[in-house]
């Protein structure tokens, strides 16, 4: 049997392992991207379309320019590798792609086992030697178990309103963090000298529009991202020479983090196209101006993805924490210079905030608490407690530094017909998702009392704890039954229903329903969900009784509400409020501008549909005659959870209260070999 031997270049294509090798180097390539590159060498050098990519590599499935973009720039940086000078695959403007240097070998099967043969004996030999370098730094290392120490934090400012996004420089000289005014409603870039206490002019940077930023550790540098003209951007500031100059553009929906390479030559950061899409991590090179991805997490129902990273400071590794759910969170050290897989491992967190401390050491932190984990033993350590949530970490000169913050929500009740506005709980807490029923009955979620709790304002104006959650405030959703007697709740894609007279809570639909938003169909027992399970996001019908699942949707679908077989939906990544008649399965586009934030909160009273829009507030459309009006005006605090009455007269609103927060710095001590 005739069978072939295929090089792209001097590169070898081992379709094995899924490998490409070129001397003694491998890289191993990702099942999408591997399906790609095999498709290009199908094609023999000729073109291929998007259109043909989308029906082989994704089998059809509707996939958006920005997957294919990425699924073929992942491919060319493992080329690059090897060769950073000759353009693998060639880019045929508004045609498809092309990939070059083709060459393939028929052999026999003899042949081939004899040429495998010694084209392997190298790679064995080479494994082999560096499992028995690995066996001994394993064995060495093994002692060596470090404890870590902290001293009592001392506060390093303590300026009205907050202090976030810390970082410092290597030696600890200078600390950069965003100062926010609660008394002027801005933020504002302080860059500060710790020895004095003095801060350092950032003389030519218009830093009112910054919204994330890192200090080098040189700290020659600054690098961040700032918003433009409806546009986002990231850029260099030269803290000398005070000149800036940008570096990339990043989507407008993106909210860059950033970490230095301890070289000071490289920059990583993450970003997304959207915010449907999950957050990946880009690398920078100074010197040569190139961008290459690093990584690309799983986008199934995941819109957070690579969310934190951290450079170690004196390794070539980068640490990313990647999203799985809101009590789960996948730690992965890669390479950062080939982005080879070092270490992975799943923890029992939800991971607000990580930085490296040092050797295999990494500070996590969950809200309030710190912990130190161990990369080479995977051992977790709760460490210290803050009275005050800890917003962002960095370190140097064995020192963590941290910056905390204080915030409060409150519900608020407006007055439609005379605009006033009254707090509904003034507790020192957060406070969200206010849902008012047709009895008058206003419920919301609460900690307070430090355990997630539904609260009950009664139409007499008793307040009643309904239940106490095992869960954290999140992305979560809650709606009354039109009788006013159940609850329904999704968390983690299961879908939960509570008796309100029992005080029982019933899960209907497990995790594996991947129900992310749920409403109330026609009565307690119809349930309208939106799920992703077949790939795509659509809308979902469950009968409680018959424990039956009926799909709605087929064109897209994420958050459903019935009326009279007339279902009225939004979409997961397109704005805009359809309407599908269930009966004549015909669709239709009824308002175009409804932003995607109103995923969690539109509403439908008999024929009027309550929307927020970012730049005004909360409007009414009327589907009857299709005018529309503005209700409620946004004002400074205002949230875009709201409740709408069932008289249409009152207006129930998360509103965001001032914050505090200071930074603050522990040093810390190792002992251990």
């Amino acid at each position: 049997m005739e069978r072939f031997e295929v090089y792209v270049a001097d590169v070898f294509v081992d379709f094995v392992n899924r490998q490409l090798v070129y001397q003694s180097k491998t890289r191993q390539l990702e099942p999408k991207v591997f399906r790609l590159l095999e498709v290009l060498i199908d094609a023999d050098g000729d073109l291929v379309s998007r259109d043909q990519l989308i029906e082989r590599v994704w089998d059809g499935r509707v996939v958006g320019e920005g997957a294919i973009n990425r699924t073929v720039s992942i491919l060319r940086q493992h080329f690059a590798e090897f060769d950073e000078n000759k353009d693998f695959i060639v880019t045929v403007p508004k045609a498809g792609y092309k990939l070059q240097f083709l060459t393939k070998i028929q052999i026999s099967t003899t042949k081939q086992m004899q040429q495998r043969k010694w084209h392997v004996m190298p790679l064995v030999v080479s494994m082999a030697v560096l499992f028995v370098i690995v066996l001994i730094y394993w064995f060495i290392r093994q002692p060596a178990q470090k404890l870590i120490t902290f001293e009592p934090a001392s506060r390093v400012s303590a300026q009205p309103g907050v202090e976030y996004n810390i970082s410092t420089d290597k030696k600890a000289e200078q600390l950069l963090f965003t100062k926010w005014s609660n008394k002027e409603a801005n933020a504002q870039l302080e860059l500060k000298l710790l020895a004095s206490g003095q801060s350092k002019p950032l003389i030519g940077l218009e830093n009112n529009n910054v919204i994330s930023q890192q200090l080098s550790p040189n700290g020659q540098l600054m690098v961040y991202a700032y918003r433009k003209n409806d546009r986002c951007y990231i850029a260099l500031y030269h803290i000398v020479q005070q000149k800036t100059r940008d570096i990339h553009t990043c989507a407008q929906d993106s909210l860059p983090k950033f970490t230095w390479h301890w070289n000071n030559e490289y920059v990583y950061f993450r970003e997304r196209i959207d915010k449907t899409q999950p957050y990946t991590i880009s690398r920078f090179n100074l010197a040569t101006d190139r961008l290459s991805k690093m990584s690309l997490p799983p986008s199934d129902g995941n819109v957070k993805g690579d969310y934190l990273i951290s450079h170690h400071g004196n390794q070539n590794q980068l640490l990313i924490v990647r999203y799985i759910d809101e009590s789960r969170a996948q730690l992965v050290v890669l390479n950062s210079f080939n982005g080879a897989e070092i270490y992975s491992k799943t923890v029992e967190l939800h991971i607000d905030n990580a930085v490296w401390l040092t050797d295999n050491l990494v500070a996590l932190v969950e809200k309030k608490q710190l912990y130190t984990f161990n990369v080479a033993t995977s051992e977790l350590t709760e460490q210290f407690n803050t009275p005050q949530t800890i917003s962002s970490l960095s370190v140097a000169e064995q020192t963590l530094f941290y910056s905390s913050l204080s915030q409060v929500t409150h519900i608020i009740k407006y007055d439609v017909s005379n605009a006033s506005r009254q707090v509904i709980d003034e507790a020192n807490a957060l406070a969200q998702l206010p849902r008012v029923s047709k009895q008058e009955n206003l419920i919301y979620l609460s900690d307070k009392t430090g355990q997630l709790q539904i609260h009950m304002l009664s139409a007499e104006k008793q307040t009643t704890i309904l239940t106490e959650l095992p869960l954290r405030l999140g992305f979560d959703r809650i709606e009354w039954a039109a009788n006013g007697e159940y609850l329904l709740l999704s968390r983690q894609g299961a879908i939960f229903r509570f008796d309100v007279k029992s005080q029982k809570l019933a899960q209907l639909l497990d995790e594996s329903a991947k129900a992310y938003v749920v409403n109330f169909g026609e009565d307690h027992n119809d349930i309208i969900y939106g799920s992703n399970r077949s790939g795509q996001w659509q809308l979902w019908r469950y009968n409680v009784t018959t424990k039956q699942n009926q799909p709605l949707t087929k064109r897209g679908g994420y958050s459903g509400r019935l009326d009279n077989n007339i279902l009225y939906f939004t979409k997961f990544a397109q704005a805009g409020l359809w309407q599908l008649d269930l009966k004549k399965g015909e669709e239709q586009l009824v308002i175009e501008d409804v932003d995607i934030i109103n995923w969690l909160n539109w509403q439908l009273i008999d024929q009027f549909v309550y929307f927020y829009r970012p730049e005004s507030g909360i409007w009414q459309f009327n589907l009857t005659n299709q005018r529309e009006a503005l209700v409620m005006p946004l004002y400074q605090g205002m949230l875009h959870q709201f409740s709408v009455s069932s008289d249409h007269q009152t207006i129930y609103v998360t509103e965001s209260a001032a914050v505090e927060g200071d930074v603050y710095k522990s040093k810390f001590s190792i002992t251990g070999r």
